[in-house]
């Protein structure tokens, strides 16, 4: 064999270019294997390639995705590092922005942006807020320790961090190559708030007193209890304002006086008709005192034209109708009517006497035959 046949089968074939590598192994979530690809790609690199934008949107995703799915030693998340900031430092939104840029799904083609754009607006919507972030940043500091007091430096060019003298490693809070096949408990449940802000039980405030505890449940009793005579007084109130024969204005009377008025209405609904009576009958009297104003009411047999024969015998002594209120049932009829134009007594004497004539049954030419004076019993009211 030829040397120039050797070399040709010791040939093999090109390295697939890094950025293609790490969209491999993104798909596979190994977040871990691409950020180191990326880092020491940059470490080798001498000047800036037309690649390197997609290398800062691919590292931006596994910083987020990592930081998502480790939890702290307490079981809570590390909100920090899903926005790319400094643990117990500002949270800026020029640095949040910056950052959802590189995520936009416009222009960040690589598996698994939207998601990490997901977390990263959850992590800024809770550390943008002072109350939350404060509570967040009381319970990690628990496990820090003195990692709260010293600042790291990050070399931005090279993208790694640097842990000045005295700082505890993070590997020794927890292990960053380990992921939990579940997510766990939420730390915030829907919009968190200051009373649920730890899911894992863990509490900041400090515990109350037995002397404490029965102040605030003596005060929530006497707020309750206050609440409910508030109630009970409008109650009241909106009684005194019904009841039509109300004297006296304390509790007992206008419960006495409730009770009786609702046994004297429930009498007259048992004393109401179902349905209209068999006989015949005509009644009128005046309204409120006003003597040329009154109130007819009268219930017969239901007839074609029945209406228009009241009409006419109004009009026969120059009464006129104001408002009617008609029911029709089983062939009988029961009108009340409210009448205009009846000077006193007389005028309502020979209203009557016009009416009842068309309620027996008469046409209005027999009514005016039949015309004849008498005197009839007025109810006044």
């Amino acid at each position: 064999m030829s040397t120039r046949e050797g070399a040709s089968q010791n040939r093999t074939a090109p390295d697939l270019k890094p950025i293609e590598t790490c969209r491999k192994l993104l798909k596979s979530r190994e977040f871990l294997s691409v950020r180191y690809i990326i880092q020491v790609n940059q470490l080798l690199k001498s000047k800036r390639h037309d690649d390197d934008d997609q290398f800062e949107q691919v590292e931006a995703i596994c910083d987020l995705l990592i930081a998502a799915e480790n939890r702290l030693p307490n079981g809570l998340k590390d909100y920090y590092g899903m926005i790319r900031a400094n643990r117990f430092g500002p949270v800026l939104l020029e640095d949040f922005e910056k950052l959802t840029k590189l995520l936009d799904k416009k222009h960040n083609y690589f598996p698994f942006s939207q998601e990490a754009a997901d977390k990263a607006s959850l992590a800024w919507s809770l550390l943008s807020k002072p109350p939350i972030k404060a509570h967040y940043d009381l319970a990690i500091s628990a496990f820090f320790g003195e990692c709260s007091k010293v600042k790291r430096k990050i070399f931005i060019p090279k993208k790694q961090i640097e842990l000045e003298q005295g700082m505890r490693p993070i590997s020794r809070c927890y292990n960053p190559t380990a992921y939990s096949t579940t997510m766990g408990r939420s730390f915030f449940a829907g919009a968190a708030t200051s009373s649920k802000l730890f899911s894992r039980g863990f509490s900041v405030t400090k515990p109350k007193s037995k002397t404490e505890s029965k102040e605030v449940a003596a005060k929530k009793h006497s707020d309750a209890e206050r609440r409910r005579r508030l109630r009970i007084n409008s109650q009241f109130a909106t009684l005194r304002t019904i009841l039509p024969n109300l004297v006296k204005q304390d509790k007992a009377s206008v419960l006495g006086e409730t009770v009786r008025y609702f046994n004297e209405l429930k009498k007259m609904v048992q004393d109401i008709p179902t349905t209209p009576s068999l006989e015949d009958n005509l009644r009128l009297d005046h309204c409120n005192n006003n003597r040329d104003l009154a109130r007819v009411v009268f219930s017969c047999s239901d007839r074609e034209g029945l209406m228009s024969e009241v009409a006419e015998s109004m009009k026969a002594v120059k009464a006129k109708a104001v408002r009617a209120e008609i029911m029709t049932v089983g062939g009988r009829t029961k009108c009340a009517l409210f009448v205009q134009g009846v000077n006193g007594n007389e005028g309502l004497v020979k209203l009557k006497k016009s009416l009842k004539l068309v309620v027996n049954g008469k046409s209005s030419s027999e009514a005016k035959n039949n015309n004849n004076g008498g005197s009839l019993l007025i109810q006044q009211q």
